[in-house]
């Protein structure tokens, strides 16, 4: 029975490493390292988070995140800006950054794209 307990709390704890490891960690904007190209991935919740809030212009998000370096990223209506790629067992993954606006150029929406 002992053996048994101190197997399942074995398979718990490995269980619950396993997954911290895998979540992805999340840092606050930075504008700086946003234009490097550095952790740009790992500030999309913050910067979610500060576009919704400040509902900013098309002009302003491109003074703030600059030209977008995808090709076909930059349109009226959307930009995209590249965040990271993965390598998955047949090909490769990307993330990119899509800020969407109204004909206008006013902030409709912005989220992380994954394509394979």
């Amino acid at each position: 029975m002992k053996m048994k307990r101190t197997a399942l709390l074995l398979t718990i704890a490995l269980s619950e490493f396993l997954f911290a490891s895998c979540t992805e960690k999340q840092i606050a904007f930075d504008v700086h390292q946003w234009k490097s190209g550095k952790n740009r991935y790992y500030m999309t919740d913050s910067l979610v988070k500060k576009l919704e809030t400040e509902q900013p212009t098309r002009a302003k998000i491109l003074d703030l995140l600059g030209t977008p370096e995808l090709s076909g990223g930059t349109q009226e209506t959307e930009l995209s800006y590249f965040l990271k790629s993965d390598e998955i067992l047949f090909g490769l993954a990307m993330s990119e950054f899509c800020v969407r606006f109204n004909a206008d150029g006013t902030f409709l929406s912005a989220q992380v794209i994954h394509s394979d």
